[in-house]
Formats: C-alpha cells, structure tokens, sequence
C-alpha cells in the first residue's frame, strides 16, 4: 500500500502496509502486556496534560544532541525525523517511539546530565528499525513499506540501534556512519546528509542490517508490547509516558488551527506516525499530540506552546478512527501499539516532573 502522494503541493510517502494476520498473532502473544495495560484504565488519574516530548527534549540537551532541537520561529522544539523520499514512515514512528520511552526511562531516574542518571546517548536510528520490520513481515529487498506489528516485533526480535557510528571491520577503517542521521533540516548541509541518509535506509531495505550494526542492536531489545485499541487504553497510556505507535490510513490534510490541532480528512494515508502526548482542550476536550515524519514545514499553523516541529494534534474522535481503522469495505485494521523495553505496563505517573505535566 506504499504510494506517492502530492500534500500541500508537495510529494508525500507514505509506506505503511497492513499485515492483519501477523497484527492478530502478535496480539494473541502480548495479552498478558495489554492486560497489564487494561489495568492502568482503572488506576487513578488525575486526568492532566502530559508533554512528554519534553523529556527526550531535555535529554537531546543534556547529550548535546543540538541537531534535534530547533527554534526557527524563536520557541525552542524538538525537531523531527525526514523520510525523505523512503516508505519508512514505520520505521521512524517507532524510532521515535523508543526515543520517548528512553527518555522517560531516564528522567525518572533522575535529571538528565546529573550524576548517577542514566545516559541519553543519541536518537534511534529508523533504517535500522525499517529493516528489522521488514524482516518480520518477510518483505525486505522489496521496501512495499511495512506494518505497525511487524516494526514493533522487529525491535523485539532484532534489538534497536542509535544514530551512533559502527566500524564494521576489526580495522576499523570501515565505518558505518550512523551519527549522520535523520533528523529534518534545510541548509545545503542536510540536504546532502538527508540524502546520503536516503541511500543508506535504501541499502539496508534491500540488503538487510550489517553484521555489525545488528550485532549491537541486539543488545538493546524491547520486551513488552500492547495493542491499543480504545482511546481509554491510549490517554491511561501516554499519562503514564507510554507512546502510541498509530498505524493506519486515516489523513490529516490542512493547517494546524489556532490550538496546534488538525482534523481528519478522510482515509486516504497509508501511514505511521506516533503519539506522545496528551492534553484536554476547553474547546475541544481531549487531545494527543501526533509526531511526523516529514520535513516541519509539510503543513503550517500556529503551535500550542512548545509542541515539537511539525507535529499537530488530533481529537479524540480522529483517534478512534485511527485505532480502529476502516481500510476498505472489507477489512478493519487494529494496528496501533504502545511498547516499553524496560519493564511491563505499571503505573508511573507520579514520577513524572512537573515540566512534563504543565504547558
């Protein structure tokens, strides 16, 4: 279900592609995650806004992770991936996904760059995580783009590895050179890096991870996963720092509004993205914060305090749309996870800094 498609006047990719039978089997296997997760519904909740974007924000500061944060309109965001012209919106929704959940991993144990903190190194790296999910949907070499099942069981099956340079001979005269990454950028700098990037996502939908690079990634590998199916399942999930992989074809063509929110237009993206936030909107009631993959200026609008570049927020009811997915007359699509590598689904909420919970 991969295609070009023009959005604004420009070229989008899209590459999500459903795989229903595999998103069944792998529900089945993590039952005892999403009733761990059910559970959260019923905890206590204190209902409030949770920015959670800006845990990896104060993490990308504290390892001088400068390329990730931007201020072109003189608020300082996170900045986003670009899939440039790759199918990998699979990939980068989930990179970003386990970069939320190793930031909120390390705040909680204490503040970023102090003493005794875990280390925040570098983002994930989304050709390493696209190629994974291909391997699990059986679709690497072709890049026909991939499902939210297959690229969630990829990094469990395969591990995940960071924008982090690997030598990949013992002579080390051969390097993989990961750190020039795929965050989004304008100068003539990034479009050679974001294009150098495109050859290398390219090569490793065709030919699979090196040795090397796999090597290490399997040493990072997530445990615990939850298909999320209600937008009960997904607000107890993002208040307590779980991020939603949404995974459909539901659009959102036009403009942020005066709160940062764009609409649902139709079912007309095949695409992945992911949730990381929440908040509740006097006007609109709840909302969740989408994150994209593309570069930030895809749509335009104002943002709601420091949300992340590009990024827009959905209602309520555009998300249950989402979760549960008409694709076609026939087929409803369930293919929306929240992962954690570090433990089950427990309640956390409390440790939370109160940055994260106030706009």
């Amino acid at each position: 279900m991969s295609r070009v498609l023009k959005h604004n006047g420009r070229l989008a990719r899209f590459g999500y592609r459903p795989n229903p039978e595999h998103r069944g089997e792998l529900a089945v296997r993590t039952a005892h995650h999403l009733f761990a997760l059910n559970m959260l519904t019923s905890a206590p909740d204190d209902n409030g806004d949770r920015l959670n974007y800006r845990m990896v924000m104060a993490c990308a500061k504290a390892a001088h992770l400068s390329p990730w944060l931007t201020s072109a309109d003189g608020t300082e965001r996170l900045n986003s991936y670009d899939q440039n012209q790759s199918e990998a919106c699979t990939g980068h929704g989930r990179s970003m996904q386990i970069a939320l959940e190793d930031a909120a991993t390390c705040v909680m144990a204490g503040a970023p760059g102090t003493a005794g903190a875990p280390v925040f190194k570098a983002m994930p790296a989304p050709e390493v995580q696209y190629a994974f999910g291909l391997e699990v949907d059986g679709t690497l070499g072709h890049d026909d783009g991939c499902s939210g099942s297959g690229i969630v069981e990829g990094s469990e099956r395969y591990g995940t590895w960071y924008e982090m340079d690997v030598d990949l001979d013992s002579q080390g005269d051969n390097t993989e050179t990961l750190s020039q990454g795929n965050w989004a950028g304008t100068t003539s700098a990034d479009v050679a890096r974001i294009a150098a990037w495109y050859q290398r996502i390219e090569r490793f939908a065709t030919k699979g991870v090196p040795a090397n690079v796999a090597a290490m990634a399997a040493q990072h590998k997530s445990v615990s996963h939850a298909n999320v199916t209600t937008v009960s399942q997904a607000w107890a999930a993002i208040g307590n720092a779980y991020a939603v992989l949404i995974c459909s074809n539901v659009s959102f063509e036009g403009q942020r509004n005066a709160e940062g929110i764009i609409g649902a237009t139709g079912h007309d993206w095949p695409h992945c993205m992911v949730v990381s936030s929440r908040r509740t909107s006097p006007t609109y009631g709840r909302l969740y914060l989408v994150h994209q993959s593309w570069e930030i200026d895809w749509t335009t609008g104002p943002y709601y305090a420091d949300q992340p570049a590009g990024s827009f927020w959905i209602t309520e009811k555009d998300l249950q749309s989402i979760l549960v997915c008409q694709w076609n007359r026939r087929t409803v699509v369930r293919d929306c996870w929240t992962s954690t590598g570090h433990q089950g689904f427990t309640a956390r909420a409390d440790a939370l800094p109160q940055w994260v919970k106030a706009a």
